[in-house]
């Protein structure tokens, strides 16, 4: 873990993603949140970790979809410029949609 290289972490997410080691990909995409260099590579961090869980989540349902609607919004408020956040909110909510 490097706690003051964000990036690392979140290089080493993707990297456990390809392995499909899951429990090492959320748990560096979370140190890479915590330890952000600037709101728009957070909420980008946000992104990767929501993508993380939408992506494995074996059954979607809205209860499990709304925390994800919600780190997003924290996403879009650090950066609201970000067309990735907004993307990815989309996705979210095509989902919960689907319901």
């Amino acid at each position: 873990m490097f706690p003051g290289f964000p990036e690392a972490n979140q290089n080493l997410g993707h990297l456990y993603e390809t392995q499909n080691n899951l429990e090492k990909a959320r748990f560096h995409h979370l140190v890479s949140i915590q330890h952000a260099s600037s709101e728009e590579f957070n909420a980008s961090a946000i992104v990767n970790l929501v993508l993380l869980d939408l992506r494995n989540m074996p059954v979607k349902t809205i209860a499990l979809l709304q925390p994800l609607s919600q780190l997003l919004l924290e996403a879009e408020s650090l950066y609201p410029k970000s067309s990735n956040v907004l993307f990815t909110h989309a996705q979210v909510h095509e989902h919960m949609g689907d319901l």
